[in-house]
């Protein structure tokens, strides 16, 4: 936080009896972050630590991000050494959000270039945006968050765009950002991957456990990607589930799946 910031208030609370101790204090207007010429604002900064005996210290930082004509998301914040203050909120929901709006922000902010996004991006119809920022590293993860139709089923996805500077300790030598994110079938979640060629329908969803595998139902699998494909699966069919793909293909009549 900046030396000069105004506090804008103090609460404290102790019970010395139960070795509990409590202080939270609050900043308005403290930061900005991100690229130079298009930083995102930081305000209505929230920190609160605790001390509660035998379980040590603990600590919660919030605030509010100014993102562009999108409006503000209410942000928390956890620590790690690697990772400094992360960072993570997402818009409220019944938010309107434009992929090529927010796309454009980007272009402009961090040198996104909208050519280079996957069409399975580009076209989709988003509901959220969760953001995530990481202080020590100055990355950011832009996170979709929406529907696709497989057999005329909607499924949430999740693709991410994520941004990271060239030099943390320089982010004037400008950003590098490559494309992500997350499916989830049947409670297991699959990292999803696109193709170099940012015009490709097509994506893959895969998983790679190299623990347990994961226990699922068959049938449930299925029917999580089409209802009708799933009623044709015969029920109490479990799997050990160490590695899987699923690749989404836009064909004549609609996306279809390929799995193995």
């Amino acid at each position: 936080l900046p030396t000069d910031a105004t506090i804008e208030s103090v609460a404290l609370a102790a019970m010395p009896r139960q070795t509990f101790y409590d202080a939270s204090f609050a900043v308005a207007d403290v930061a900005k972050i991100g690229p130079g010429a298009h930083p995102f604002t930081l305000e209505e900064v929230a920190v609160t630590v605790t001390y509660a005996g035998a379980d040590g210290f603990s600590g919660q930082f919030e605030c509010l991000l100014g993102l562009w004509d999108v409006g503000e998301l209410d942000l928390v914040a956890g620590y790690s050494k690697e990772t400094g203050w992360a960072f993570r909120g997402i818009t409220p929901p019944g938010t309107e959000l434009d992929v090529g709006k927010v796309v454009g922000h980007l272009g402009t902010a961090f040198g996104v270039k909208g050519d280079d996004v996957p069409e399975p991006i580009r076209t989709l119809t988003i509901s959220g945006l969760d953001v995530g920022y990481e202080t020590a590293t100055r990355k950011f993860g832009f996170m979709f968050v929406g529907d696709f139709a497989v057999y005329q089923e909607p499924i949430e996805i999740q693709p991410a765009i994520l941004v990271a500077p060239v030099d943390p300790q320089d982010t004037a030598k400008g950003y590098s950002y490559s494309f992500g994110g997350s499916i989830e079938v049947a409670h297991v979640e699959f990292d999803l991957g696109f193709s170099k060629q940012p015009a490709s329908t097509t994506f893959v969803a895969s998983v790679l456990e190299t623990g347990d595998p994961y226990v699922v139902d068959l049938r449930r699998l299925v029917t999580s990607l089409s209802p009708a494909l799933g009623s044709a699966v015969p029920g109490g069919l479990k799997l050990g589930l160490k590695s899987a793909k699923v690749a989404a293909i836009q064909a004549a009549g609609g996306r279809k799946l390929a799995a193995g």
